[in-house]
C-alpha cells in the first residue's frame, strides 16, 4: 500500500489527470442515468384470468379456479395461491418465493396452464396470463368538454394517440373510456311472439345478409381480376328494411323495421369515464424503464401544444397523472437537500480546519460522488428517492476519510518532516486504520442488499449507492488528497482550528471518567437500559409511509349490482362532494373499471357494474385546515360515511408497498355461513376497536336472481331442448352482436336484444322448438324462481376465505388493533370451522424487523472478523464493538424526542449505524496500540489518543451529522426518521466513545495486571 501511496505522491500530476477524468465521466453518466419516480419493484406473483359465460360462482369455483390453483401448485418456484371466483370469471393470483427466478416461474406457469386447458369445460374461453403486475402508466391524460360525446371524444383522442405513440422512451399507449357507438335491433317481444320467428333466426339473417366472403378471381385481357360481392348494409335503412319473413298465405313481406325499433345509439352497460362532470376520454402512456423519462415528459408536453393548435377551443387536456413532472419535481427536491448538505458539510470542513486543507478535503467530494455516478450507469442504478437519499446519506461520510489522512500530513508537515515525506508516511500510518474503518461501514451496508421480498427490491439501490461512494472516498483519500496536499499545504496553518476550547473542556471531562472508572461505565449501562426499557416502549412501530403523491382515490362498491346508470349516479354523487373541498383540484371517475394502473403498488379490480375508482389530485397548501395528507383523507372518508346511502366508498392513499390496508384478517373454512357469520362478527369487533376507520368484510350478503326451473320432460314432450331455452333467454335479455354495419372504415356492432324489462315478459316470452318449429310459452315448460346467490367466492392457500381489512386513524397503531383483536375480541367469538390468520401490517414488521434483526447480527460478526484480523485480538474488537449500544440510546432519543416511529428506515439506520459509529473506535485504539508499543503507559496512551485525534473524530463525525441534516428535516416520511435515528446514533456515540472506550480499555488493562499478578 505504501508504494502506491508514493507513486501517486510522486506522479501527481498523473494522478489529478486521472481524477479530473472520472469528474468529467461522472457529469457524462449523470446525464445518461435514468431518473425515475422510485425504484422498480420486482414482483414475485403472476395472473390468471378465465371466463366462462353463463356459469355461477360455484360451478367457477368448481370447475375452473380449482384446477387451476392444483395446476399452479406444482411450480417449482411456488409460495402460495389466491382467487376470486365471480359470476362468468375466475382471477387466480399465483405468488412465487422472493427468491425466485421470475422468467422460469413465469414459463412453468404457462406449461401448467396450457396443459389445464383441456380440463376447463367446453364454452370456457382461454386462460389469459398476466405476468406484469407491477406495470404502470406514466401518463393519464383526460380528453373531456361540455358536450362533446364519446364519439368525437375518441376521434380526437385517436389522433392524440398516434401522436404520443410515436415519441421515443414510449412503449405503449391505449384509449380508456372510449365508448363505441352501436346499432341497436330492440325487438318488440309481444309482436314477435305473435310470429313465426325466434331470436335465433333473427340473429342468423342479420348475420348472413352482411357476410363478406372472398369469392375468388376471373380472367380477362387485362390478366386475373378479383371478385368482391358488395355487403349488403349501406345504411340504418338497409338494416331496417331486412326481409325477416314472407307470409305463405299471400305473400306478405315482414320487415325488420315491423317489429323491432332500431337505432344507432351508445353501448349501454359498458365501462365509462368522467372528468368531474363531464364525459372523458382517458389516453395512457407507458414509459420505458431504461429511459430518462424527464425529457420524455417534455417532448410529450410539446407535442400536446402542438397538436391543441388544430383542436377546438372548449376541448379541454388535463393530466391527471404525468409522472415526468412528479419525478422533475422529486429530483429537485432531493438534489436541492444533496447540494444543501454538500454546502453545510464544506462549511464544517473550513471552520474546522486550515483554508488549504478544507479545500482539499472538500474536493474529494465532487470526486467520490463523480465516481459513484460511474458506478450507478454500470450498474443500472437508476436516480430515485431511494439512490438519492443513499447519497445523501453517504455525504457527511465521503469525507471521513479524507479528514484523518489530511490532518495526519499536516501535523508531520508542521513537525517539520518535508511535504512529500508528510504525505507519504501520514498517509501510509493511516491507510491500514482508515481501510479497516471503511470496510467496517461498507459490512453494515453489504448485506442489506440481501434484504428479501418487495422491500428489498425498494430499498436495495439505498445500500449500493453508499457502497460506491464509500469505495470512492477511501480510493479519493488514499491518493488523490496526498497528491493534492503536497501542492497547496503551508506550516503556518493551525491544526487546531475551532475546537482548542471545547478540547479542554472535554479532556477534563475525559480525566473526571478515567478516575472514576466504575461509576462512568454504571451511568453509561443506566442510560442503555433506561433507553431499552423507557424510551423504546413508548415509540411508535411502523412499517412503511404512505407515497409522497398528491393524489387518492376511491374505490366505490354499489349496492345495487348489475345497473350501471345508477352505478354512475352514485359516482356522480362522489364527485360532487369532492369538488366541494377546496383542497381538490380535479376529480377523474371509471365508472364500471379501476382505470388504468398508474402506481406499482396499486391493485386493479376487474370491471364490474356495481364498482366505481375516482382518482384525486389534490393541494393541502390551498387551504390550512390539514398538515398532512393522511388528515385530508380521513376528512373525507368521515364526509363520504356521513353522507352516502347504497354505497361503500374508501378513501385510499398511495402505498410504497403492496400492504393496501395495515390490518388484514383472514377468515378461512369451507362453510361459506360459517365464514360470513365470524367475518361480520369481527368486523363489529373492530368498529368498535379505539383508532379504526374504514372496517369492511368483503362477505357480502346473498344478492339474488332469477332462476329458470325447467321441467325437462315436459319440455321435451312438446318439442323444446334447454338450448332453445338458453339461446332464445340469453338473446333477448343479454342481447347478442353477430353482425356488424361499416360506415366510413369503421364498424359498428349490430346489437340485437328484446325490449323485455319484467319477469311477467320473460315468462310470456314464446320459445321456439329447434325440433318441431311449433312455438311454446316459457312459463309452459318451466317456473321463474327469486333464489339466493353467491356473489363471489375467494380463496387464499386453497380454502375459501373471508377478508375484515381496517384502516387506522392518525395517532393509533396498527399492531395495536391487531394484538387487541387477537388477544381480547377472539376470545368471545365462536369460531368453530373457522381458522383465522391475520396478515396485515404488523404481520410485515414481524417478519421484516426480523430480517433486519438477522441482518444486524450478520452485520455483528462481520464488523467483528474485521477488527479481529486488523488488531490480532479478541479483546480489542469487542472493546470497539461497545461503540454500538451506545449509538443505539443516541438513535432512540432521537426518534422520541422527533416523534418519529421505528420504522423499518429507522431500523435500517440504526443497523447502518454499527458499520459508522466504530471508525472513531477504531481510530483510537490504533492510537493507543501505538503509543503503548512506544513505551507509554495505559492512561497515558488513552488521554494523548483522544486529544490527537478530538479533532478529525469530532470533524468527521460533524460533517456526517450535517449531511443528514437536510434530509431528517424534509418531509420525506420514508427517510426523515432514518436519518434522525443516524443522527441521534452518531452524535451521542461520539461523545460517548471518546470517554467510555478509553474507560473500558484502562478496566480491561487493570483486570490483565490483576489477573497476572495472581497467577504469579
Amino acid at each position: 500500500m505504501k508504494n502506491l501511496i508514493r507513486i501517486a505522491v510522486e506522479q501527481r500530476k498523473i494522478v489529478l489527470f486521472m481524477a479530473l477524468l472520472a469528474a468529467i465521466l461522472g457529469i457524462y453518466s449523470y446525464m445518461m442515468i435514468p431518473k425515475q419516480e422510485n425504484p422498480h419493484i420486482k414482483v414475485t406473483a403472476s395472473m390468471v384470468t378465465t371466463l366462462y359465460p353463463g356459469a355461477s360462482p360455484q360451478d367457477m369455483e368448481e370447475l375452473v379456479t380449482k384446477k387451476i390453483e392444483d395446476a399452479v401448485s406444482e411450480i417449482s418456484e411456488f409460495k402460495q395461491v389466491s382467487s376470486e371466483s365471480a359470476k362468468n370469471v375466475s382471477v387466480v393470483i399465483v405468488e412465487y418465493h422472493n427468491d425466485a427466478d421470475i422468467d422460469k416461474a413465469n414459463q412453468a406457469l404457462r406449461e401448467k396452464i396450457n396443459r389445464v386447458k383441456g380440463q376447463l369445460p367446453k364454452g370456457c374461453l382461454e386462460p389469459e396470463i398476466d405476468t406484469d403486475l407491477a406495470e404502470a402508466a406514466g401518463m393519464l391524460i383526460s380528453l373531456s368538454g361540455e358536450g362533446y360525446t364519446y364519439e368525437q371524444l375518441s376521434y380526437y383522442a385517436e389522433a392524440i394517440e398516434d401522436a404520443i405513440a410515436g415519441i421515443d422512451g414510449i412503449y405503449k399507449t391505449k384509449l380508456v373510456g372510449n365508448v363505441d357507438k352501436q346499432i341497436t335491433v330492440k325487438v318488440d317481444t309481444d309482436r314477435l311472439n305473435q310470429l313465426d320467428l325466434s331470436f335465433g333466426e333473427i340473429n342468423q339473417i342479420l348475420y348472413a345478409q352482411n357476410v363478406e366472403i372472398p369469392n375468388g378471381a376471373l380472367e380477362n385481357e387485362a390478366g386475373k381480376l378479383y371478385v368482391r360481392a358488395k355487403g349488403f348494409y349501406q345504411s340504418i335503412e338497409d338494416i331496417k328494411n331486412t326481409i325477416v319473413g314472407v307470409s305463405p298465405e299471400n305473400g306478405g313481406i315482414l320487415r325488420l323495421k315491423d317489429i323491432a325499433t332500431i337505432e344507432m345509439e351508445l353501448k349501454e352497460d359498458v365501462e365509462k369515464t368522467k372528468q368531474g362532470e363531464q364525459s372523458a376520454v382517458i389516453l395512457t402512456g407507458y414509459f420505458k424503464e431504461d429511459k430518462n423519462i424527464i425529457p420524455i415528459g417534455k417532448k410529450v408536453r410539446e407535442t400536446l401544444e402542438s397538436l391543441k393548435k388544430n383542436l377546438p377551443q372548449d376541448l379541454i387536456l388535463t393530466e391527471v397523472i404525468f409522472q415526468p413532472e412528479d419525478v422533475q419535481k422529486s429530483m429537485k427536491g432531493f438534489t436541492t437537500n444533496l447540494i444543501l448538505g454538500m454546502v453545510l458539510v464544506i462549511v464544517v470542513i473550513f471552520i474546522g480546519m486550515g483554508f488549504r486543507n478544507a479545500l482539499v478535503v472538500a474536493m474529494g467530494i465532487p470526486f467520490a460522488v463523480a465516481v459513484t455516478f460511474i458506478a450507478m450507469k454500470a450498474t443500472q442504478v437508476t436516480f430515485q428517492s431511494v439512490s438519492l437519499a443513499g447519497l445523501i446519506i453517504a455525504l457527511g461520510m465521503i469525507v471521513d476519510n479524507t479528514i484523518v489522512i489530511s490532518d495526519g500530513i499536516a501535523v508531520r508537515y508542521s513537525n517539520g518532516e518535508s511535504k512529500r515525506e508528510a504525505a507519504i508516511n501520514a498517509t501510509g500510518a493511516a491507510a491500514m486504520p482508515v481501510f479497516t474503518s471503511t470496510l467496517t461501514t461498507l459490512a453494515a451496508f453489504v448485506p442489506l442488499l440481501f434484504i428479501p421480498g418487495d422491500v428489498g427490491s425498494f430499498l436495495s439501490s439505498l445500500p449500493k449507492v453508499v457502497i460506491y461512494a464509500l469505495t470512492a472516498s477511501f480510493i479519493s483519500a488514499v491518493f488523490v488528497t496526498p497528491a493534492l496536499l503536497t501542492m497547496v499545504i503551508k506550516r503556518k496553518e493551525s491544526t487546531d482550528k475551532g475546537t482548542g476550547k471545547i478540547k479542554e473542556r472535554f479532556m477534563a471531562l475525559l480525566q473526571l471518567g478515567i478516575k472514576r472508572k466504575g461509576r462512568t461505565l454504571a451511568v453509561a449501562l443506566l442510560l442503555f437500559l433506561l433507553t431499552v426499557g423507557v424510551v423504546m416502549p413508548q415509540l411508535k412501530v411502523a412499517f412503511f409511509p404512505k407515497a409522497d403523491k398528491d393524489v387518492l382515490y376511491i374505490d366505490t362498491f354499489v349496492e345495487k349490482v348489475g345497473d350501471l346508470k345508477h352505478t354512475e349516479k352514485i359516482a356522480g354523487q362522489i364527485n360532487q362532494l369532492m369538488l366541494e373541498e377546496p383542497e381538490i383540484l380535479d376529480v377523474t371517475t371509471g365508472i364500471g373499471t379501476s382505470m388504468p394502473k398508474f402506481y406499482t403498488t396499486m391493485m386493479p379490480f376487474p370491471n364490474k357494474e356495481n364498482y366505481t375508482r375516482a382518482i384525486l389530485k389534490f393541494d393541502i397548501k390551498k387551504s390550512r385546515r390539514f398538515k398532512t395528507k393522511t388528515e385530508l383523507a380521513l376528512y373525507l372518508q368521515e364526509k363520504l360515511d356521513a353522507q352516502m346511502i347504497g354505497a361503500a366508498a374508501t378513501v385510499k392513499m398511495l402505498e410504497m408497498t403492496d400492504t393496501e390496508t395495515p390490518v388484514v384478517i383472514r377468515v378461512l373454512g369451507e362453510d361459506m355461513n360459517r365464514l360470513k357469520a365470524v367475518s361480520w362478527e369481527l368486523e363489529k369487533r373492530l368498529k368498535d376497536t379505539p383508532g379504526t376507520i374504514n372496517v369492511k368484510s368483503n362477505a357480502s350478503e346473498n344478492t339474488f336472481e332469477y332462476l329458470i326451473d325447467a321441467d325437462t320432460d315436459k319440455a321435451v314432450m312438446m318439442g323444446i331442448l334447454n338450448s332453445d331455452i338458453q339461446q332464445e333467454v340469453s338473446t333477448a335479455l343479454f342481447g347478442s352482436r353477430n353482425a356488424v354495419f361499416r360506415k366510413a372504415a369503421k364498424e359498428y356492432d349490430i346489437q340485437l336484444i328484446s325490449n323485455m324489462k319484467r319477469v311477467n315478459e320473460l315468462e310470456n316470452l314464446a320459445i321456439k322448438s329447434s325440433i318441431t318449429g311449433e312455438k311454446v310459452l316459457l312459463k309452459q315448460v318451466a317456473q321463474i324462481k327469486l333464489e339466493p346467490q353467491i356473489d363471489s367466492i375467494r380463496r387464499f392457500k386453497k380454502q375459501r376465505s373471508v377478508l375484515v381489512t381496517s384502516d387506522v386513524k392518525p395517532g393509533f397503531s396498527p399492531v395495536d388493533v391487531e394484538n387487541h383483536i387477537e388477544n381480547v375480541a377472539l376470545k368471545d367469538i365462536d369460531l368453530d370451522g373457522v381458522k383465522i390468520v391475520f396478515d396485515g401490517e404488523r404481520e410485515k414488521i414481524g417478519e421484516n424487523f426480523s430480517n433486519m434483526g438477522a441482518l444486524g447480527i450478520l452485520i455483528f460478526f462481520l464488523i467483528y472478523s474485521i477488527l479481529l484480523i486488523e488488531f490480532q485480538s479478541f479483546i480489542e474488537p469487542f472493546i470497539i464493538l461497545l461503540t454500538v449500544p451506545l449509538s443505539l440510546i443516541g438513535s432512540m432519543l432521537g426518534l422520541w424526542i422527533f416523534g418519529k416511529p421505528l420504522s423499518l428506515t429507522a431500523l435500517l439506520g440504526v443497523i447502518s449505524l454499527m458499520g459508522i459509529v466504530v471508525n472513531n473506535a477504531i481510530l483510537l485504539i490504533d492510537y493507543i496500540k501505538d503509543a503503548r508499543k512506544q513505551g507509554d503507559g495505559s492512561e497515558e496512551a488513552c488521554i494523548n489518543a483522544v486529544n490527537l485525534r478530538f479533532r478529525p473524530i469530532m470533524l468527521s463525525s460533524i460533517t456526517t451529522l450535517m449531511g443528514l441534516v437536510p434530509l431528517a428535516v424534509s418531509a420525506s416520511e420514508l427517510f426523515s426518521p432514518m436519518a434522525i435515528a443516524l443522527m441521534g446514533g452518531l452524535m451521542v456515540s461520539t461523545l460517548l466513545t471518546m470517554i467510555i472506550i478509553p474507560v473500558i480499555y484502562l478496566s480491561f488493562e487493570s483486570f490483565k495486571n490483576r489477573f497476572a499478578v495472581k497467577a504469579t
